[in-house]
């Protein structure tokens, strides 16, 4: 007879990341040592993507297969920690966490057709242009032309990052193959706390999150295994993007 498992996919964070949320953690509970509240360790905080909860062993070649396919032509891109917000609000929150921004790069060149140099007895005039690169959040449109003030932004093809990409390839492929998902609209978070009771929090709009980026290879089939002290975590299975 087959065992169950508490499974989930996932993307497990690098080291530096980890530190940077247990620093954001230690500034909020410093001001709020009354607080009835459960903390994640930052050494086991990540991304969930899909958590299904029990799921008996003989499906997880299924799920090994599936995530294959899901991942194909996906290529590894950047992310970075975002704002700190709260569920149901950051007023009052039940659970504390940190979003996790993405979107294109596009490249903006900034164009001036003309500059006077003072040196020297005559005066030059030359052509110069300054590129600067930025992300954005929310899709842009793929060209805008400025040309009164000498801007032409240029977007890449695609609107949605890799974490929404990953997010709806597993979810169409789970539904396909028969697995139950979670229907509602999905928000890349990284949960630092839950508390007992929804209620303010002290210096919430002091905190900063610092701008840390990283790239994402690949996803994690994931096994939840309960303990009195706290959750622990093992990967039974990991799929990188493509190279």
């Amino acid at each position: 007879m087959s065992q169950s498992k508490r499974l989930f996919f996932a993307i497990n964070l690098p080291s530096q990341t980890k530190e940077a949320l247990a620093d954001i953690q230690n500034k909020i509970r410093s001001k709020n040592q009354r607080v009835d509240a459960k903390w994640v360790d930052p050494q086991i905080i990540h991304l969930t993507l899909h958590f299904w909860g029990w799921v008996n062993e003989d499906k997880l070649d299924i799920l090994k297969n599936l995530i294959v396919r899901a991942l194909v032509n996906i290529i590894p891109q950047e992310v970075r920690l975002g704002h700190l917000g709260g569920f149901p609000n950051l007023q009052k929150p039940r659970v504390i966490w940190v979003a996790l921004e993405e979107g294109p790069v596009a490249e903006c060149a900034f164009v001036t057709k003309s500059r006077r140099s003072e040196r020297g007895e005559g005066k030059k005039s030359q052509e110069y242009t300054q590129y600067i690169s930025r992300f954005f959040t929310e899709p842009q449109p793929l060209v805008r032309d400025c040309s009164r003030n000498g801007i032409r932004q240029q977007a890449p093809e695609g609107s949605d990052g890799v974490l929404k990409q990953i997010h709806a390839r597993l979810k169409e492929t789970l539904l396909n193959a028969g697995f139950e998902v979670d229907m509602r609209p999905w928000q890349a978070h990284l949960t630092l706390a839950r508390l007992r009771m929804s209620q303010p929090l002290q210096g919430l709009n002091d905190v900063r999150v610092p701008q840390i980026s990283w790239r994402i290879n690949g996803v994690e089939l994931m096994e939840s295994i309960l303990h009195r002290e706290g959750p622990e975590y093992q990967v039974l299975y990991s799929q990188s993007l493509c190279p």
